[in-house]
């Protein structure tokens, strides 16, 4: 029968008392998650990107899965035969930003694809140069939050569903949440699924903390 909160469900894991380290909602349970496609199967995407020239961007708000979808972009391309050569580029002063490029430009094989997390706030000099390095390899593809020089080759994206899905996998005692709880905690996220994960965490602290919450109703929970 339906419960009206997610910390009844919380009370009925098998022990009660928890540990800080067992909430299922901590940052390193929820990267553990394995990724859920949401879009097209990966051959598609492969197509597109050969059809770009090897080169895409993965695209989306904050929270949307963009890093995840391409690490599994990245692991795709590894079992093609690729070679992957993972960057996080330092924006944050021109000089290490040059530094690394040159490093990367330095050992990038004829093989190697350079897949790019998170390269919002780069500059015409840094895209020129880091499309070159890809050149000089297989390709270049990276993730980003707004429009880049690459063709978009994925627009990353957030559901309801999904969101229950992977609550579903955090939860390992059998509790379910309902689905208008689901969709009010994603809405009140914006989408952003970080967001939604650090609102159940904190929630869930509370609750074993003995702090009482007038929003816990809005993550109920089915059993």
């Amino acid at each position: 029968h339906a419960l009206p909160t997610f910390e009844n469900a919380m009370r009925n894991r098998p022990d009660p008392t928890p540990t800080g380290h067992d909430n299922p909602f901590a940052p390193r349970s929820v990267e553990r998650l394995p990724y859920r496609r949401v879009g097209p199967d990966w051959i598609e995407v492969l197509d597109r990107l050969e059809a770009a020239g090897w080169e895409g961007a993965i695209l989306g708000p904050p929270g949307s899965g963009k890093s995840a979808f391409l690490e599994r972009l990245a692991q795709a391309l590894d079992d093609d035969g690729f070679g992957v050569v993972r960057v996080r580029l330092d924006r944050t002063r021109r000089d290490r930003l040059g530094a690394q490029l040159r490093g990367l430009a330095a050992r990038i094989r004829p093989e190697d694809v350079v897949v790019v997390d998170d390269a919002d706030g780069l500059g015409v000099w840094a895209w020129y140069r880091l499309r070159r390095i890809g050149r000089r390899g297989a390709g270049l593809v990276a993730s980003a939050r707004t429009r880049t020089p690459l063709p978009p080759l994925h627009t990353a994206q957030t559901t309801p569903k999904l969101l229950e899905e992977l609550i579903v996998d955090l939860l390992p005692w059998g509790s379910r949440p309902t689905a208008t709880s689901v969709r009010r905690l994603y809405l009140r996220s914006g989408g952003d699924l970080r967001v939604a994960f650090e609102t159940l965490r904190e929630r869930y602290d509370r609750e074993f903390r003995g702090v009482d919450d007038v929003t816990r109703t809005d993550a109920g929970v089915a059993r």
